[in-house]
């Protein structure tokens, strides 16, 4: 999940660099900071993805993460949010988890903020490291929408 959220521009060495002199005459190079992911029209999402009836947002990821977990790659792929989608699709989301297994997952307290619900979740991906992918839901009319969820390196203390 997380291998799409690395920087490309954290590898460029060719980024121009800012040249900043200290008091004692040093000179250190810096790299401006990273650009931001360009934005996702809204028009490309397509359908949102709704927790199923009778489903709550934290039943909803631990479908995916169940379907992740069993290689299910296809189901659990139909389980992100419409945003996440557009970003990375069916055909890289399942090679790229079938080479990244799962064996154990925690899911952690649910916050609530207002209409939204955030999820997260701690797992290992093995040589990779510990992930936390956190999952933002939003009450809309009678339903939770999946709204997006990001994944980055480390752990939940």
């Amino acid at each position: 999940m997380a291998l799409v959220l690395v920087s490309a521009a954290a590898c460029d060495k060719n980024k121009d660099t800012t040249d900043t002199s200290s008091s004692s005459g040093t000179t250190q190079q810096q790299a401006p900071p990273p650009a931001a992911p360009p934005a996702i029209d809204p028009a490309d999402l397509g359908d949102p993805t709704i927790v199923a009836e009778g489903s709550t947002p934290e039943d909803h990821v631990k479908q995916y993460f169940e379907a992740y977990k069993s290689g299910s790659f296809e189901d659990a792929y139909e389980l992100q949010p419409a945003e996440n989608k557009v970003k990375q699709p069916k055909d890289e989301f399942v090679p790229l988890r079938q080479s990244m297994p799962i064996a154990e997952y925690t899911i952690h307290p649910t916050r609530e903020e207002g209409a939204s619900k955030m999820i997260d979740v701690s797992y290992d991906l093995g040589e990779m490291g510990s992930w936390i992918s956190s999952w933002t839901f939003e009450k809309q009319g009678d339903d939770w929408v999946a709204v997006r969820y990001l994944a980055s390196m480390g752990t939940i203390e």
